[in-house]
């Protein structure tokens, strides 16, 4: 509290520059709650960007990251073994077991949720038949991979490789809850031209189902393509496993954002990534051969002058996330309306949806505006 003092200068084009004093006083009282309570005082357009739970610590029923250093075993073993000792680094997070190989991509993923999805300790299950692989087109030397843990629910990892007139870089991190994402970063050292496939070898006993990329849900084909036409389709992302263990994949770059959804979609739609869709030739193709259903990405022909780069990320989601509770969850009944809590419960109800722009909650995130109806 107390009187605080200074100057503003305001100045424009062809006028003299004006000094006023500014004078403020800050008086004994403090407002509650930063004033949140009180809506004239519009102080909630702060939390409208708010950082607030925004760090990396587990969410129950999600556990920490756990990290293991696997070592190359260089003698003979069994395939089993040889998937169990091959180098890298292993994460292991609520069912599910992410395994990296020296290139920074998944050459193992294991699920470990039950059949019912009710538990997250069962028997692991191998998703991929084989390493996931990200061809562009030249041999490449992969230099050492690094792997840090900025808090208990996330690791990252980056690696770098370089060939013939290209570099690559590649990220990626894995949060608790099974949100795995890789940033390959492609730069030409000299004029060249590359053709980018990634390869997702998942195990047909697993992909039973699929949907995404136009399809709606259902028994997983044999073979299906598709091509990026963004402005009609709307699409980036194709899932395929079990109930008890599945993968999303989804394809951006650099530029993605999130997209509107509903009615609003079209003010900001979809962004076709720039380099997975290539110059026209891109696309993702699905096969099925002796066991094992390859999803593969790909760009077609590019040609990069030296100095030019292209982001290929692509998003892996390790379904399910976590375990049912159906007791809990399918007990619960829902009313959308706003009534009594006698009428909800005639009805046989036991959760009331208060949507906005209806009574009592009439302005959209703002309930504090409806405070005394909904009190």
């Amino acid at each position: 509290p107390g009187l605080y003092e200074g100057e503003i200068a305001v100045s424009a084009p062809g006028a003299p520059e004006r000094v006023l004093p500014l004078r403020l006083t800050v008086g004994q009282d403090v407002v509650a709650d930063g004033g949140a309570g009180e809506p004239w005082r519009l102080a909630r357009l702060g939390w409208l960007d708010s950082a607030l739970a925004q760090d990396d610590e587990p969410v129950a029923p999600f556990t920490p990251v756990e990290v293991t250093p696997v070592e190359i075993t260089p003698v003979e073993v069994t395939p089993d073994e040889a998937a169990d000792a091959a180098g890298g680094h292993r994460l292991t997070i609520l069912g599910r077991t992410v395994e990296l190989g020296p290139d920074g991509l998944p050459r193992r993923l294991l699920s470990a949720f039950t059949p019912a999805v009710t538990r997250a300790d069962g028997p692991p299950r191998d998703l991929l038949a084989a390493p996931v692989t990200l061809d562009v087109g030249h041999r490449l030397e992969h230099g050492p991979l690094s792997l840090d843990r900025p808090g208990p629910a996330r690791a990252r990892w980056s690696s770098r490789a370089a060939g013939r007139d290209v570099l690559l870089h590649t990220e990626g991190e894995l949060e608790a809850d099974g949100f795995l994402v890789v940033r390959a970063t492609l730069e030409a050292t000299a004029d060249t031209e590359v053709d980018v496939t990634l390869d997702v070898p998942v195990r047909e006993e697993i992909a039973r189902y699929a949907m995404g990329l136009g399809l709606t849900g259902r028994a997983c084909p044999a073979a299906y393509d598709w091509n990026w036409d963004t402005p009609t389709r709307n699409q980036d992302a194709f899932w395929l496993g079990d109930p008890a263990a599945g993968l999303q994949l989804s394809l951006r770059d650099e530029h993605y954002a999130r997209p509107l959804n509903t009615n609003y979609y079209r003010e900001k739609p979809l962004r076709t990534p720039h380099s997975w869709a290539g110059d026209g030739a891109g696309g993702v193709r699905l096969r099925t051969s002796e066991g094992v259903r390859r999803l593969s990405a790909f760009s077609g022909p590019l040609a990069l002058r030296a100095g030019e780069s292209r982001c290929f990320e692509f998003r892996l989601l390790l379904t399910p996330f976590k375990p049912l509770d159906p007791a809990r969850q399918l007990s619960e009944r829902y009313f959308h309306a706003y009534v009594s809590p006698a009428e909800i419960a005639e009805y046989g109800a036991n959760v009331a949806n208060l949507h906005h722009a209806t009574p009592p909650n009439p302005y959209i995130n703002d309930p504090l505006l409806g405070a005394d109806a909904l009190h």
